[in-house]
């Protein structure tokens, strides 16, 4: 029996997903020496990309080791070392995530790559103006003046629990 290729994420978008346990671990290398956390994920979103793969590299470069830093403990916490983690006392397998997938050329073929990972939003990504659009028409069908804009983050970002 053939077994199946493995699909890959093949179009740009911005994407629910799961983390998978790398088959290959969660450390890698670059060809020329750079060193980086993987982070695979499963597409979960419903549609042409669901159950899908692509993998985020997180550098650790002393140019990007912080942001990988911040962005791994924004994502799972801060339970978790690398010691724990290569060790298999941690895992990140079945966290939810954001990513951001873009097209990259390389060698005349276009690859899809993980650019950025977050939290899973709750939120469909719409733009500010939009949603004061629809509460102007909203208001308009009620009768009514449109409610002023709730506040969400404080000045540092942090969510403003409801």
């Amino acid at each position: 029996m053939n077994k199946p290729e493995k699909q890959y994420v093949n179009a740009e978008g911005k994407y629910l997903a799961k983390v998978k346990t790398p088959g290959n671990g969660w450390l890698g290398e670059t060809s020329s020496g750079k060193q980086f956390i993987r982070v695979p994920l499963i597409i979960t979103d419903e549609g042409p990309q669901k159950d899908r793969e692509v993998v985020w590299q997180g550098y650790l470069t002393e140019a990007a080791e912080e942001r990988t830093f911040k962005t791994l403990n924004e994502l799972f916490g801060l339970g978790w070392t690398f010691d724990a983690l290569f060790a298999g006392k941690v895992s990140w397998a079945g966290a939810l995530v954001s990513v951001t997938v873009t097209a990259e050329e390389y060698n005349g073929e276009t690859r899809y790559k993980a650019k950025w990972i977050n939290p899973p939003s709750k939120k469909a990504d719409v733009e500010e103006d939009e949603v004061a659009g629809w509460d102007k028409k909203l208001a308009a069908i009620r009768g009514t003046a449109p409610a002023p804009a709730m506040k969400t983050k404080t000045e540092d970002g942090d969510d403003i629990p409801f």
